[in-house]
């Protein structure tokens, strides 16, 4: 694991390396996360080697937008491994001092709610229950990602929470206005303005 870590940089190739590899490669790490023995063989190099990760995406995101791969496959393509950063986001802030990354992670949680495609309009029907949408969307993991991180980071809400807050307000998605409302007292109680 430590050298895939030490080198997870070099996996990012969006012309070469398919997206089902890396997310693959993310899933591992995950595992090693929740590993209490194994998540001592990650060093502060490797959060910042992940969080760099995502900001190339982040990058390439905003020269080429990823979209949706084909439906058909039972491969990840570049929105789900999205799905993904949010997951990895919550453990980097509950088993690490977050803090030392603190403005990239909250840089990349923002990135993560411009993700348009997951949860995407037509997806946005009571069918499958709303929560199960907003939890397995980009936007709603990322939603997740950020009341968590809000909850560690203080008492009362910073101000660049507090903008990422506002902004997710004008998504009019249902998943995403459900994620907003169950979580809704939360930010009232740290900042009740």
């Amino acid at each position: 694991t430590s050298d895939y870590l030490d080198h997870i940089l070099n996996f990012y190739d969006r012309g070469t390396i398919d997206p089902h590899y890396i997310t693959s490669l993310l899933r591992g790490i995950q595992e090693v996360f929740n590993d209490k023995e194994k998540i001592k063989s990650i060093s502060e190099l490797h959060i910042t080697n992940l969080l760099d990760l995502f900001e190339k995406l982040k990058l390439s995101n905003k020269e080429n937008p990823f979209t949706r791969g084909n439906n058909d496959s039972y491969l990840s393509d570049w929105i789900s491994l999205h799905r993904v950063m949010p997951d990895i986001i919550n453990l980097i802030i509950n088993n690490t001092n977050y803090k030392k990354n603190r403005d990239k992670i909250i840089d990349i949680i923002d990135y993560l709610f411009t993700i348009k495609d997951c949860p995407s309009p037509d997806e946005d029907d009571y069918d499958n229950g709303l929560h199960f949408l907003a939890i397995n969307s980009v936007r709603g993991r990322a939603y997740d990602a950020f009341v968590n991180f809000t909850h560690k980071d203080g008492k009362t809400l910073a101000e660049d929470v507090k903008k990422i807050f506002v902004h997710t307000l004008d998504d009019a998605s249902l998943a995403m206005r459900f994620q907003i409302g169950r979580n809704l007292i939360f930010f009232y109680q740290n900042d009740k303005s």
